[in-house]
């Protein structure tokens, strides 16, 4: 812990989320990692959400180094984008109470065994980061368990402070824990893909990110594992008045070739996905593809390996905004 503080406190607790993923990643990040805050709870917390369902770490693998990165997004969470959030809450409501704490809604529904242990290790020193400041957390909503998990959970809180093991509250009925949710949260409030009327958390991924200005409408994302000499596709449908940029994401040693095709087959674009010489070896690289595809229309983009390596992972990020925006 000690050296989690030292690292973060070397960087001024990473003021920005380009400093912490050294890029400007966070929207993309959050699709394969879905933490993001919005709302604020009946008692004045903000409310932040986590969706197993959309977790992967072959995703999260595809943008950045995981175990270095994810603790450095923490302290830039908690430093800074969890005080803005309260400010600028307060700005538009001086008169009510807020507090610098937040309460976490999780999905556990499509958690496996293999998910659980992957995700835990890669984690690494975030972990770290979260045990600095115990009593920010107020509390977890935990719906959707999985049975094994609900046989290890008296388990796993058997090692956790008492004081901290209380502040949880699992919910294998997604009903009854989507009722806890309203009781904590007015329905206006909650993301409606946790039961409420507000912005969905992948719309907030997309809008409220650091690098979406605010112009971002939605994220179109689609992660291919490909075999050596073989090709996958990601379609990405547009509609009248949208524009999209695309993103290539990979930590694919041998690289790629993509293809983009309109909705007739014509193609429109063919461009090699290498590393160049100041990108090591194994590390993650990423590529724009293109930055202004007019809709209306659905366009596929191939990526066709001709390599030796088996098996590798390449994510299509689409960002989409409105044409007059």
């Amino acid at each position: 812990r000690v050296d989690s503080y030292k690292e973060g406190k070397s960087n001024d607790f990473f003021p920005s989320a380009l400093q912490a993923f050294n890029g400007d990643h966070e929207s993309a990040f959050l699709t394969q990692y879905p933490f993001v805050m919005g709302g604020t709870a009946r008692n004045g917390c903000v409310v932040t959400y986590f969706s197993v369902e959309q977790l992967s770490v072959e995703g999260m693998q595809c943008i950045c180094e995981v175990k270095k990165r994810l603790s450095k997004y923490m302290w830039h969470f908690i430093s800074y984008k969890l005080k803005r959030h309260v400010a600028e809450a307060k700005a538009n409501d001086p008169s009510r109470f807020f507090r610098m704490q937040f309460v976490c809604f999780v999905d556990l529904k499509g958690l496996d065994r293999n998910t659980m242990q992957r995700t835990m290790d890669e984690m690494g020193k975030s972990k770290e980061v979260l045990n600095c400041f115990p009593e920010i957390l107020f509390s977890v909503c935990m719906i959707n368990a999985p049975y094994f998990f609900g046989i290890m959970w008296p388990i796993i809180q058997s090692f956790m402070d008492p004081s901290t093991a209380k502040k949880f509250e699992l919910y294998s009925d997604p009903g009854r824990g989507k009722e806890r949710f309203l009781q904590l949260v007015d329905k206006d409030n909650l993301a409606s893909d946790f039961g409420g009327c507000a912005m969905s958390t992948s719309e907030i991924a997309a809008r409220k990110s650091e690098n979406s200005s605010g112009k971002i409408r939605r994220q179109v994302t689609k992660l291919l594992a490909i075999k050596r000499y073989k090709s996958e596709d990601a379609n990405i449908e547009l509609k009248d008045g949208e524009i999209a940029s695309v993103r290539v994401y990979t930590r694919a040693s041998d690289g790629a070739q993509i293809v983009l095709n309109n909705g007739n087959q014509d193609e429109i674009e063919k461009v090699d996905l290498n590393r160049n010489e100041k990108e090591e070896a194994n590390e993650p690289f990423h590529r724009d593809f293109v930055t202004s595809l007019r809709g209306p229309g659905t366009f596929c983009f191939a990526v066709e390996r001709s390599a030796y390596t088996q098996l590798e992972h390449f994510l299509v990020v689409a960002k989409v905004s409105n044409v007059d925006e």
